[in-house]
């Protein structure tokens, strides 16, 4: 027996996975059933708005959920063993890669499990080889592989971490001059170079010139490297 749109609604609400793999489609999904529930009188007007709303409070919930992930879904990974250092491969978007000089292989693919909980699968049917917390995967053996942000995807291009202090100070200037020239642009790359690079404005000196000099914390460069942190 076809499961009626009205069944297919509330089945579909608290579906957590297809939530978060696609908010926006879900939604829409979601109020195509509602209109299909009211065309066949299941439903009243009013009950269709409510439906509605219900629905798209579901998309802004699951959007903040999202923006709050560890996880990026565009980022580029370094996948690392905990405590070796070895590195075992790279996350493009989601997709887990074999590393250089190896032959680029697919390893396997970071999603959402039925619960909505990220893990690693691999394989068709999929297999499970572990959750993914935070930035920390731990294997289905037990092992956590630090995935490490190195680069983040914009509009096909990946945008490479600054690794070194003296390029972050380039970037955090080149960034102050694009927004004076006005340079929307390059204004929105050298910011997401600066959130992903792997240092921060020294919190105790503030950066400031008469002040850095004489500052253990960051020993007078006025910037101090973040702190990684997996969960």
């Amino acid at each position: 027996m076809t499961e009626s749109p009205l069944a297919q609604w509330h089945r579909l609400i608290d579906d957590r996975r297809q939530w978060k793999l696609t908010p926006d489609y879900h939604r829409a999904e979601l109020e195509g059933l509602a209109k299909k529930a009211l065309e066949l009188r299941m439903i009243d007007q009013v009950e269709f708005v409510e439906m509605c709303e219900i629905a798209e409070a579901g998309r802004i919930t699951m959007l903040e959920e999202l923006a709050h992930e560890a996880l990026q879904r565009a980022g580029v990974y370094d996948a690392v063993a905990a405590p070796t250092g070895e590195l075992l491969g790279e996350v493009l978007a989601g997709t887990f890669m074999s590393a250089p000089p190896a032959p680029r292989k697919i390893l396997g693919h970071i999603t959402y499990d039925e619960h909505g909980h990220l893990a690693m699968f691999s394989g068709s049917p999929a297999t499970w080889m572990g959750d993914v917390c935070g930035q920390t995967w731990t294997r289905s053996d037990g092992q956590q592989v630090l995935l490490v942000e190195t680069g983040r995807i914009i509009a096909g291009k990946v945008v490479r971490t600054i690794t070194d202090a003296d390029s972050f100070r380039l970037a955090l200037d080149a960034h102050q001059v694009a927004q004076e020239e006005g340079n929307a642009q390059r204004v929105k790359t050298l910011a997401l170079q600066i959130e992903l690079g792997r240092f921060r404005i020294c919190p105790k000196c503030r950066d400031s010139f008469s002040e850095r000099e004489d500052c253990a914390m960051c020993a007078g460069r006025g910037l101090v490297e973040k702190e990684w942190s997996g969960i």
